[in-house]
């Protein structure tokens, strides 16, 4: 999906899938006036959440990564988060909750929206 105000993109997101549906994930850019990163968002949800305790099994569980930049383009913060959802609500994963952080290896960290690929022209005005 991709997001324009005019002829400047402002926001891009992917959604994967793996081809078994046991994992889906979505990558999220949101861009400065001109054009540099000014925010990535990374969430991870696998469909079984792997724990050493079977007893305390979550009801669903994932991950997310935070990147914010300035606008002379300088990394400011980074906020990575492992959750489980425990009766309808999101809570810091505990103990034994297993799984790679990024969802397989590879990391989409563009720092301008021309670097991304796939990111069609905006249509021409009439």
């Amino acid at each position: 999906m991709v997001w324009r105000v005019g002829d400047q993109v402002v926001r891009v997101r992917r959604i994967d899938q793996s081809q078994s549906g046991d994992w889906w994930a979505q990558v999220e850019f949101t861009f400065w006036p001109d054009g540099h990163t000014a925010f990535r968002l990374e969430e991870w949800f696998p469909q079984i959440c792997a724990v050493s305790d079977e007893s305390r099994t979550p009801e669903e569980c994932g991950s997310e990564a935070r990147d914010y930049w300035d606008q002379a383009g300088l990394h400011v913060r980074e906020l990575k988060n492992r959750w489980e959802l425990r009766d309808g609500k999101r809570v810091p994963a505990g103990e034994g909750l297993e799984f790679p952080f990024s969802r397989y290896g590879v990391e989409d960290r563009y720092l301008r929206s021309q670097d991304m690929p796939l990111l069609l022209p905006a249509p021409a005005r009439k």
